[in-house]
């Protein structure tokens, strides 16, 4: 029984692996326009409240042949309105960054939130509905017999149960004493629908004392689709802010996204 448990396990996270493959992106290099870049979110990561945590990121581009360090945009007014027409303004927190922390009294499972801000006399307007929440099952650090060539170091699994009978999108955020150190894993539910999916960190190197943290976020499919295009532009060695790359939800020619999304964490300490 139990082989037979450890052969379902690597065939479920091969196909996994296997089935986050998609097609390359031909990328259009020959925009040079400067451009707002909105990265804003919303949220939910108290299961226990309706607490909800704002967050914005406000840049503009360089034109193609010019630095890529993006100028931080410190000067907008952006707000974040729920459903019932509450207004909740962003407070800026330095380089461009925006924050608020609100208390709701309703339910925002499902619930449509809205981005406005203006930047030198632009509007720029998105929309996104929140997701239902998914949990982490568990998390592992194991030694896989499979991943990069040559690997000696274990591997973070995540486990969380794929809510049934509807199209369900993820991303996973893994945290080394604290800092970021992979970027965005994301996975549909496809061929997975209601059932328990591991998810594999590959490609970390992992010591004893090390304290390890994995973030789910429960995401939508606009969200998924900008964070796919996203990590092809990264595998082919940088970032290039080129018009129609990555897509976007946001009203106004700015790039970035806008995104209601739950999230959820756990962490272990290796011994």
């Amino acid at each position: 029984m139990i082989k037979t448990l450890k052969i379902s396990f690597v065939l479920l996270v091969l196909g996994l692996f296997l089935g986050s493959c998609t097609k390359e992106i031909v990328l259009d290099l020959d925009g040079s326009e400067k451009r707002i870049v909105i990265d804003a979110e919303v949220v939910f990561d108290d299961a226990d409240s309706l607490h909800l945590n704002l967050f914005a990121h406000i840049t503009q581009t360089n034109g193609f042949y010019e630095s890529n360090i993006f100028d931080s945009i410190t000067d907008a007014q952006i707000e974040i309105i729920d459903e019932y027409n509450h207004h909740f303004l962003l407070s800026h927190v330095g380089h461009g960054y925006y924050t608020a922390s609100v208390i709701l009294q309703d339910s925002v499972i499902g619930k449509n939130f809205s981005m406005e801000t203006t930047i030198e006399g632009q509007l720029y307007q998105a929309q996104s509905v929140m997701p239902a929440k998914v949990t982490l099952d568990s998390l592992w650090v194991k030694h896989l017999p499979f991943g990069p060539p040559n690997w000696e170091f274990p591997t973070p699994v995540a486990f969380f149960t794929d809510i049934p009978n509807e199209k369900n999108f993820y991303k996973l955020t893994l945290y080394v004493n604290g800092v970021s150190r992979l970027g965005a894993g994301i996975t549909p539910d496809i061929g997975y629908d209601g059932e328990m999916i591991p998810y594999p960190l590959f490609g970390v190197e992992i010591y004893p004392g090390d304290q390890i943290t994995v973030e789910l976020e429960t995401i939508s499919e606009e969200t998924f689709k900008y964070y796919e295009v996203m990590n092809q532009m990264a595998g082919g060695g940088s970032f290039i802010a080129a018009p129609g790359n990555p897509p976007t939800n946001i009203i106004g020619n700015a790039l970035g996204l806008f995104s209601a999304h739950c999230s959820d964490t756990l962490q272990i300490k290796l011994p």
